[in-house]
């Protein structure tokens, strides 16, 4: 929300999509891939959440990852 410089409030009241209706909450764990194979993500979830919002705003000035 603030990388798209939103300042409301967000209402979460949906049922999520149909593929996933019968999951309540889901999560994404980068450790193991990091245990495992020594993989490290080379950049932070806000740049790249903010190089995405970028893209989806200006696909040309978009900055490269």
């Amino acid at each position: 929300m603030r990388e798209s410089g939103f300042r409301g409030r967000p209402e979460e009241n949906g049922d999520g999509s149909g593929r996933s209706a019968a999951v309540s909450w889901q999560q994404a764990d980068i450790a193991a891939a990091g245990r495992v194979i020594g993989w490290q993500p080379r950049h932070t979830f806000a740049d790249s959440l903010a190089g995405l919002w970028a893209a989806s705003a200006d696909p040309a000035g978009a900055p490269a990852l």
